[in-house]
């Protein structure tokens, strides 16, 4: 009997049958759905490959020490790969390289989460064709049926499965390291030394991937031990001899060499800064050993920098495995020892590739068990080991099965003639496929129900998902993918707020997103997303919140496999509060409230240590009145918690709104004594401001934010104030300016006053620029300041509350001999602190420039119209000429003439005019002419006003060839955008002055 049967040749068919069909069954589960959902660690190993890209298309060598020194180099390099070949193909298309412009182009679109699959495609196939070559060197180790059975154990592997289709590390050194033992165990059969080259190779390659790969050195150590001394070639197995040493000694310093010849021929960074990359990696090796960083959830308990102690591997690997592959390794452990002395070839005792198998399997889980910083991934790389054992396990099972029933076969034989041979239904082909078909059904109905989120999956022979959610960490943002698709589909999804620990793990959702933290901006969302790893570690936001959410009824439960995964909670009141300002220390924390249908007031707090004797307190309040302060009673489910110091609770509190007459009030809650109500302290509550109105028949509601919003700038923007519908990046409203004096003169001090809204909480300084400027650009004075330098804001600007009103003042001195009257601008602009400017919009979203208004610098005096040629002439548009004045004696040709109109409107004008002054002969054509803005651009008559009177000078350069004789003078107006003339009240599109004589 033959253990381990001869392989098909590789020109059969059956050869190629089997290839391809392993090909399919390790690519499909891989390479399908792959933008279905980000894992944590995505976005920061694609931001290593796009560093890495740039060091190297800029030849900066320095600047591929990337990361933290994870290192992640092969990862990044197959990236890099993967972008310069994208990059080469536009290239060509464009017909030149694209340059950091257009990889920078390529990463922004490859970044959007709708080209997810662009940033893993090339992590994929690597880890595709890692398996395959695994599969592969195990079909030249162990034969047909175990690289069969290993194949399908490795390609339906759900563990590995599941980081094997993600940009992240693990699978990669798993698939690297695998190959160097296998290479190892490939030289001790062969003596090639070409497969120590391999291993030395898969070795380094594991090293640059992840460091953690160094615990395989001392598996290598024992392979080269084990295949050294059990060498029959020069005598019995296992003596110790100098030639044995010196050969183990040349094995290790080869492999060694290899290996690090390779860490250093494809880490660029290395060329150029050894020591420096060196002292990375090592700065991230030596936190890894120790429990930084740690926080773990096991057996119930959250380990916080803490090693959660030496049972942790053994348990994972429990769970992360299958049924078959534990029935495979039973097999492994129990058979061999069943079979023990059997002396046929091929048959147990073990041979010596299995054994450095199971060698570097346990070395390499005691060498992670050694480290406290533990995670279940990092015991990945000995899952495909186990695959292989498994599948030898099977095999020697069935072998050992076989041979059992062949014994009986024959005893049976001796007494009945007739029966059949059990020899011949266990050598059948058949049956044989359909005991490979049958374990195949198994692997894939333990999988297949978890596709794509595989990392959903615990072994259902020790309890499965329900077992593993008492017991282990679970989620890297699986399923959010989930919540973004169901929030992302309500109405006017991308005006929702949602607040989540996993910001950027909700997929396909629109709207704004904000951190679920302990700073308490989750009040202002209109959702919240509870993951499960952050429910199990009870440490985000802290326990009492999830406490409060949990016993809440989720509007949503997104379930993967067996587990629900995320909870999705509408946020329980309408109106929120800042917790961050709405505090009384020690005692209580407002979060918000909303009105229930018999008008009571449900609030929302949480109780921070309220003594005893104290309650929660509310009234309304306005200007026409307001009610007494009433005591807010605990809900009834929540009479414990109002007792519990860090509890979130419920209060009702009902106002005597019956009174109080119909209009906008502000609510105010507070903390009283029960036996005062009237000392009431109330919290500092800005959203509150004229949040409820009342209505004729007495029933009360909230104001709708952006109602609330115009209501409060309504009483506080002085009435004379200038308005203004100006929005900065959603944030900032500017609601309006005045101007002292309103219409200054030169020499004149201008105080502008801007007066500012805030929309949302404000988290970082804004810079203010106002600029003054006249309708030609020419500047009439700059202030740069902070919006938080006024009243005393710049030390404390998050009292900038949603909804306050705060002025900034700004003096322009203007200059005593400005040319008047003149067209001023009122320019202003926002910018971060980064300096990336605030976009400015219509409260509707239409885009705006940066001129907020206009003002006029009047003249000392306006002109007088006594000595003027009166005309009496009137266009459609209201302005009116009322005369002109022509300087000088008779021109002559050669000569200017100063043709000076004197204009008047009756109404405010909006649009801009040119004016024209031609001279024209008796034949009509026109000779000379003058066309400009009101006083050169100086005055445009947008900035006219009823009343007063402008002098706009119009210099006629008579041609010197002109012929002395008279001509017609004729005024008109068009305008400049597109030349149409403006038409007069009277008809026609221009005004005849009369004849001017040139003289001779």
């Amino acid at each position: 009997m033959r253990f381990i049967p001869k392989s098909y040749p590789y020109n059969s068919w059956q050869f190629w049958l089997i290839g391809v069909g392993l090909v399919l069954l390790v690519a499909v589960p891989r390479l399908t759905a792959l933008n279905q959902y980000r894992i944590v660690d995505e976005a920061d190993r694609w931001r290593w490959a796009e560093d890495f890209v740039l060091a190297l298309n800029n030849g900066d060598l320095a600047a591929t020490r990337v990361g933290d020194g994870y290192p992640g180099i092969v990862p990044v390099w197959a990236e890099s790969i993967w972008v310069f070949g994208e990059a080469a193909r536009r290239s060509l298309l464009e017909g030149g390289w694209i340059g950091d412009a257009g990889l920078g182009k390529l990463f922004h679109e490859w970044d959007r989460s709708a080209y997810l699959y662009q940033q893993r495609l090339p992590i994929v196939l690597l880890n595709t064709a890692l398996a395959l070559a695994i599969i592969w060197v195990t079909w030249r180790l162990f034969g047909r049926r175990v690289a069969l059975l290993s194949g399908l154990l490795i390609a339906l592997d759900p563990f590995y499965l599941s980081d094997s289709r993600v940009n992240r590390a693990e699978a990669v050194i798993t698939g690297f390291m695998t190959l160097s033992i296998l290479f190892l165990i490939y030289y001790g059969r062969k003596k090639q030394f070409r497969y120590v080259l391999l291993s030395g190779i898969c070795g380094g390659l594991s090293f640059l991937t992840k460091i953690q790969a160094l615990a395989i050195l001392p598996a290598i150590a024992l392979a080269g031990g084990w295949i050294v001394f059990a060498d029959k070639s020069d005598g019995s197995a296992w003596s110790l001899n100098k030639e044995r040493v010196r050969r183990l000694g040349e094995l290790g310093i080869a492999w060694a060499l290899i290996a690090a010849a390779t860490w250093v021929a494809l880490w660029p960074a290395m060329w150029v800064t050894p020591l420096e990359t060196l002292d990375l990696v090592y700065g991230y090796a030596t936190r890894k050993v120790g429990a930084e960083g740690v926080k773990l959830f096991f057996m119930g308990e959250t380990f916080e920098d803490i090693d959660p102690g030496p049972i942790f591997y053994p348990f994972v690997l429990l769970m992360r495995t299958t049924p078959l592959t534990v029935l495979g390794l039973l097999a492994a452990a129990i058979v061999p020892w069943r079979w023990r002395g059997r002396t046929k070839p091929g048959a147990w005792p073990p041979t010596t590739g299995s054994a450095i198998l199971l060698t570097y399997v346990v070395v390499y889980a005691l060498a992670m068990t050694l480290g406290s910083h533990k995670q279940d991934r990092y015991l990945m790389p000995i899952f495909l080991a186990l695959d292989i054992l498994a599948a030898l396990g099977l095999v020697f099972a069935w072998a050992w099965l076989k041979e059992k029933l062949e014994v009986g076969s024959r005893k049976y034989e001796v007494g009945d003639k007739n029966r059949t041979p059990y020899s011949l239904l266990l050598t059948s082909p058949v049956l044989k496929s359909v005991l490979f078909a049958g374990a195949f059904a198994v692997q894939l109905a333990a999988v297949l129900p978890h596709h794509p989120y595989y990392y959903s999956y615990f072994n259902p022979l020790f309890g499965g998902g329900a077992t593993a959610v008492r017991t282990m960490r679970i989620g890297w943002g699986e399923g959010m993918d989930q919540v973004g698709a169901y929030l992302g589909a309500k109405p006017n999804a991308e005006r929702l707020v949602v607040s989540s620990r996993f910001t950027h793990n909700m997929l396909g959702f629109p709207g704004e997103i904000i951190t679920l933290g302990a700073d308490g901006r989750w009040t202002k969302a209109d959702y919240i997303v509870l993951y499960i790893q952050q429910v199990q570690r009870r440490l985000e936001p802290g326990p009492e919140f999830l406490d409060y959410f949990q016993a809440r009824t989720p509007e949503k439960v997104i379930t993967l496999g067996d587990l629900d995964y995320a909870w999705i909670y509408p946020i329980p009141f309408t109106t929120p509060a800042n917790p961050q300002v709405s505090v009384i220390p020690q005692k209580a924390t407002l979060l918000g409230y909303s009105w229930a249908a018999d008008s009571q007031l449900r609030t929302v707090w949480q109780n921070l240590g309220l003594p005893a004797g104290q309650t929660l307190a509310a009234r309304l309040a306005g200007s026409p009145a307001h009610t007494d302060w009433t005591a807010c009673l605990p809900d009834p489910a929540f009479s414990r918690q109002a007792a519990t110091p860090q509890a979130y609770v419920e209060s009702l509190c009902a106002p005597n709104i019956a009174a109080l007459p119909p209009g906008l009030y502000s609510v105010e809650i507070g903390l009283a004594p029960v036996s005062n109500l009237a000392s009431a302290a109330a919290f500092i509550f800005p959203e509150g401001r004229l949040a409820a109105q009342i209505s004729p028949a007495g029933e009360v509601a909230a104001v709708p934010e952006q109602a609330r919003l115009e209501a409060i700038a309504a009483e506080t923007v002085p009435p004379d104030a200038t308005t203004l519908d100006r929005v900065f990046d959603g944030r900032i409203r500017l609601l309006g300016y005045r101007l002292n004096p309103p219409r200054p003169r030169p020499g004149d001090s201008l105080e502008l006053t801007l007066y500012w809204q805030a929309v949302r909480e404000l988290s970082e300084t804004i810079n203010l620029t106002v600029q003054l400027a006249d309708s030609r650009s020419i500047a009439l004075g700059r202030a740069d300041t902070s919006l938080f330098e006024f009243s005393g804001q710049e030390s404390e600007r998050e009292h900038w509350f949603p909804g306050q009103v705060i002025p900034t003042r700004h003096t322009f001195p203007l200059a005593a001999e400005l040319d008047s009257p003149l067209a001023g601008r009122i320019e202003i602009s926002l910018a971060n602190e980064a300096e990336v400017g605030l976009n400015p919009t219509t409260a509707a979203g239409e885009p705006l420039d940066k001129t907020v208004g206009k003002f006029t610098v009047a003249p000392p005096a306006w002109p007088a119209t006594d000595d003027i040629l009166p005309v009496e002439a009137g266009w459609q548009n209201g302005i009116a000429l009322l005369g002109y004045s022509l300087s000088g004696p008779q021109p002559r040709p050669g000569e200017q003439v100063m043709v000076n109109l004197f204009w008047q409107t009756g109404q405010p004008l909006t649009d801009e005019a040119i004016i024209f002054v031609h001279l024209v002969d008796g034949q009509g054509q026109l000779v000379a002419q003058n066309d400009a803005l009101p006083r050169q651009g100086a005055y445009p008559t947008a900035w006219w006003q009823p009343g007063d009177v402008i002098e706009d000078g119009h210099p006629l350069a008579l041609p010197p060839e002109l012929s002395p004789g008279a001509y017609q003078l004729l005024v008109g107006l068009y305008r400049p955008a597109d030349g149409t003339r403006l038409p007069l009240a009277t008809g026609g599109d221009s005004l005849s002055l009369g004849q001017l004589e040139v003289g001779r």
